[in-house]
């Protein structure tokens, strides 16, 4: 069973995300970042998978905050409904 992080978890992680943004964002626009609150530790890969991967192989029982570099959320959907008669 996958457990979301806390509220607290993820305040930590954006926070090392945004000290860390004025030089990631220069050298790995696009990319993404995986960042592990509890060590301050991050792994960033051109795919989020890649990043998780490498994450998780490190610590196997922790989670990770994932954000795309430079953009305001690493994925999104769209849904459009069309209806015909």
């Amino acid at each position: 069973m996958i457990k979301a992080l806390s509220q607290d978890l993820i305040s930590q992680a954006k926070e090392i995300y945004e000290r860390l943004k004025p030089t990631i964002e220069k050298k790995n626009w696009g990319e993404y970042i995986a960042i592990d609150p509890i060590s301050k530790e991050y792994f960033i890969a051109p795919k989020l998978a890649d990043a998780m991967r490498t994450a998780r192989d490190k610590y196997p029982d922790r989670q990770f905050f994932s954000e795309r570099i430079g953009f305001k959320s690493a994925v999104s959907f769209s849904y459009s409904h069309l209806h015909l008669t």
